[in-house]
């Protein structure tokens, strides 16, 4: 039954997937029009680069949808995500439903990670948007969200890190702190997370040739501690979900699921 309930999340995110493919063909069956005609025909892209075509199934309740699978941990921790970020399509939106992972980007993923390794992720900022870099065992750090790998020097990740703990990231922490102060559960002494890390064991699973990655946020809503003693509770974690899709992005397997709260590290910890 939980798995069923689960299952409405995939369904939505691979609904997303097929009309990204549909928008990437049209966009191909329009290459030898004029260039005015293309200019009429082609999606529209909103600011955030959503397009317009995807957009209007936001409107068919995926909120809704989303907010009432309460079985398992990755429903509930989706579910607390969902109600407090509000995560849309819309414009001016900064929290995602989903982050995907093309499959080019997740084979060099996995050639660079070292079985003794945890899969480092680095919550950050760009366009105004909460998103991930990955970080390999030597600490260099990549931008995984687009359809390449780019690999991003000392200097830019800086910035990037910068905007995000003035922006987003306090966003996040007040988000936390609410949560701890409405519920009377939880730590606020400390900020919201920063990094994610994957325990290698799960990331293995991760064929690229096979599955479809998508990670979707959560907030955690087991009172979990660190090694510090501190509560995890209301903290931002990713849910890690790999799907096995056909051609049409149709689910040929049920999804497997990874949805405990990883290893959060907020700042200091």
């Amino acid at each position: 039954m939980r798995t069923i309930k689960f299952l409405r999340i995939i369904y939505l995110i691979t609904l997303m997937l097929f009309f990204v493919g549909c928008k990437k063909d049209r966009n191909r069956e329009y290459k030898n029009e004029s260039s005015e005609q293309q200019q009429t025909n082609i999606a529209p892209i909103d600011s955030n680069g959503d397009s317009i075509y995807i957009k209007k199934y936001d409107y068919l309740s995926f909120h809704s949808i989303l907010t009432t699978i309460p079985d398992t941990d990755a429903d509930k921790y989706y579910e607390k995500y969902s109600d407090n970020y509000k995560p849309h399509l819309e414009l001016g939106k900064k929290y995602p439903f989903s982050i995907n992972i093309s499959r080019s980007v997740g084979e060099e993923m996995k050639k660079m990670i070292k079985k003794n390794d945890s899969v480092r992720l680095i919550l950050t900022t760009r366009d105004n948007h909460l998103d991930v870099l990955f970080a390999d065992s030597a600490n260099n750090k990549y931008i995984i969200t687009d359809s390449a790998i780019k690999q991003i020097n000392d200097k830019d990740f800086k910035k990037m890190d910068s905007t995000f703990k003035v922006g987003i990231y306090n966003e996040m922490t007040d988000t936390k702190i609410k949560l701890v102060d409405s519920e009377h559960s939880g730590d606020k002494t400390y900020g919201n997370t920063t990094e994610i890390l994957i325990p290698y064991a799960e990331f293995d699973k991760y064929d690229p040739a096979k599955h479809t990655l998508a990670f979707l946020p959560g907030v955690v809503t087991n009172n979990t501690f660190n090694s510090k003693k501190k509560s995890k509770m209301h903290h931002l974690t990713l849910i890690m979900c790999l799907m096995d899709l056909s051609r049409t992005k149709a689910l040929r397997t049920l999804p497997t699921v990874f949805s405990d709260d990883f290893c959060l590290k907020p700042p200091g910890c």
